[in-house]
């Protein structure tokens, strides 16, 4: 270990296992596409590699730290794979030869093209080892996987046969997989046990060297094909938005009239596209990251500034010190906080249902997009939405590089056990880490409570993600289970020097005088501190116009009904076999990797 490391690589690397250096985290949710044609397709090369090149560019936002495709001419699968954005891999020479390469084989031109596309969310499993990206390779299987298989151990066993050491669920799967179809007379029918084997979250496709198609599944509804009328093009997606934009870019070549007809696959099914002259569906019914826990010695300095802090005077009602933003004692030495506290009533399941039903769709069409952090809190909003209200949400997360692995697994067990879409927005992670240790670096400059905002500033963009959500899909009911009264972060503001108000429900709703006073509070630390003025700059403009500026129509689940910590611990303990943090008996935000971070700097510098 090193124990000079920088400030800013300390932030960098260490952020994100900060809570917990033990932390086991996972590829999650990536974006998948797949596509057959039939046809002769030397004449076609130009579309066929737009149509290919437009799918990767609708699938990167759901995954950019690694890309990957599967091309199968004639039963012989080439892999391409490489750590980096779609919009790069689909420029690079490699993959622009291997492509045209497909297209100049006299020996393959009359045999049918196929071709599976991953981009991929990573976590766990450096990208830079390849066989940690997609296409997985098994001897005869080549598959792609979004999603995360929660029951590892029922698949370790088989695994260890084929020489398979690290522990990465999509290994372990197809390995599985692969092993059972070696010796299948019924290859969808095993298909479908070992789909049904598994738990967590699965949408999945693969080809087989000895079955002419592609294999296809998902348990959580996130993957819609399209079928040309003619059968002679088939194209499937992980979200249906993407799928539809890359059919009308491409209308013309498919010869389509009006909207296209899309179908999502069912989640109790199995599907296997057979290629031939016409292609047909059928389906079987189903039925390193080095982390460094030294902190130099500038950072034991900041961080431990006030020596004596748990002697600090404190409310004798509460555990609120005398260095929280605007507090006053009275002569008994209660707070002025616990002195104007009102008992906090929610508006009842009443006004709720009333909401609700205005909404409700009442058959499988969606009626609500709701946030989705795998937090206990979004947890359980989300069952309650689906098996107490009736409703038929969209889950959407955003990803922006601090999610933890504990969240990703507990997204995965309710996903799969409710069978709810999930769509999925990831940032440029490395980016997104790299301007968190910027800000860090900035801060221990000259350390200013108020400013520590700013590390998290790049997870607002969950809001502009809601907005344009609703916009592509239609949905007008968003729904952020938030909205609790025992989370209060007002002090965040007040150390700004803003004034908190419990009339405060969201940001946007700050009047004008505090959003004002709020932006020349940060003008004037960056002007006194232009380390603030790197690459993450314009990020935090926009976090402050998401969080500020631009007025939102959301739902806050949690001021509708009532907040029950117990309940909602023991429904997704018994229901979900919901994991818990295994430093902590609290179920408090282990859903997030910078909350901590923040927490500690808060607690040591001003109790």
């Amino acid at each position: 270990m090193n124990s000079c490391l920088k400030p800013e690589h300390f932030a960098r690397k260490n952020l994100n296992v900060i809570i917990n250096n033990n932390l086991k985290v996972v590829k999650f949710m990536c974006g998948i596409f797949g596509l057959i044609y039939s046809k002769p397709r030397v004449r076609y090369f130009e579309t066929l590699n737009k149509i290919v090149n437009d799918s990767f560019l609708m699938a990167e936002p759901r995954g950019r730290e690694a890309t990957g495709v599967a091309f199968n001419i004639g039963n012989e699968i080439h892999v391409l794979k490489d750590n980096m954005t779609a919009s790069d891999f689909i420029k690079s020479t490699r993959y622009r030869i291997m492509f045209k390469g497909f297209f100049n084989d006299d020996k393959v031109e009359n045999n049918c093209f196929s071709v599976l596309g991953h981009c991929r969310l990573a976590t766990h499993g450096l990208t830079s080892n390849l066989t940690n990206n997609h296409p997985i390779v098994m001897n005869e299987l080549v598959g792609i996987h979004n999603g995360i298989v929660t029951n590892l151990d029922e698949f370790i066993t088989s695994a260890k046969k084929t020489g398979i050491e690290e522990v990465n669920d999509s290994k372990l799967f197809f390995s599985h997989l692969n092993q059972n179809l070696s010796h299948s007379d019924n290859p969808l029918c095993t298909f479908r046990e070992s789909f049904r084997k598994a738990k967590g979250t699965l949408a999945l496709a693969f080809f087989h060297k000895r079955i002419n198609g592609i294999f296809l599944a998902s348990n959580f509804g996130s993957l819609y094909t399209f079928l040309s009328p003619d059968k002679n093009f088939f194209l499937f997606s992980s979200e249906k938005n993407a799928l539809l934009k890359v059919l009308k870019n491409n209308h013309d070549f498919l010869g389509l009239r009006g909207d296209p007809s899309i179908s999502q696959l069912d989640r109790r099914e199995t599907y296997f596209c057979k290629i031939g002259k016409t292609i047909s569906v059928s389906c079987s019914d189903n039925h390193e990251i080095q982390t460094n826990d030294t902190i130099n010695s500038k950072q034991k300095k900041i961080f431990h500034s006030i020596p004596n802090i748990l002697n600090i005077k404190r409310c004798s009602k509460c555990v609120l010190p005398v260095t929280y933003p605007n507090i006053s004692f009275d002569k008994l030495g209660v707070c002025n906080f616990c002195a104007n506290h009102k008992p906090y009533e929610p508006f009842g399941e009443d006004s709720f249902e009333r909401l609700l039903s205005k909404h409700r769709s009442g058959n499988q069409k969606h009626d609500c997009l709701v946030a989705f952090s795998g937090g206990r809190d979004s947890s359980y909003g989300l069952y309650a939405l689906k098996r107490l209200y009736g409703m038929n949400p969209v889950a959407f997360t955003y990803d922006w590089g601090m999610v933890t692995a504990i969240a990703r697994r507990n997204q995965a067990r309710i996903l799969g056990e409710l069978g709810v879409e999930h769509i999925v927005r990831s940032a440029d992670i490395s980016k997104k880490r790299r301007a968190i240790g910027l800000n860090v670096s900035a801060w221990l400059k000259r350390p200013h409570l108020g400013m520590v905002p700013l590390f998290s500033a790049g997870d607002k963009e969950f809001f502009k993600i809601a907005r344009d959500l609703q916009g592509e899909t239609g949905i007008p009911l968003v729904i952020f289970c938030g909205g609790q009264p025992i989370e209060k972060t007002d002090f965040k503001v007040g150390f700004a020097g803003v004034k908190e108000s419990s009339e405060w429900n969201t940001l946007f709703s700050f009047p004008l005088e505090g959003k004002l006073k709020l932006a020349a509070f940060y003008a004037f630390q960056y002007l006194r501190n232009p380390r603030y003025f790197n690459s993450s700059f314009l990020d935090s403009l926009r976090a402050f116009q998401s969080s500020f500026v631009t007025k939102d129509h959301f739902t806050y689940l949690y001021k509708y009904i009532r907040w029950d910590e117990t309940k909602i611990d023991k429904v997704l303990r018994e229901n979900f076999g919901w994991e818990a943090a295994p430093y902590t008996n609290n179920t408090w935000r282990i859903g997030d990797g910078y909350t901590s971070f923040i927490n500690y700097i808060y607690f040591e510098m001003a109790g």
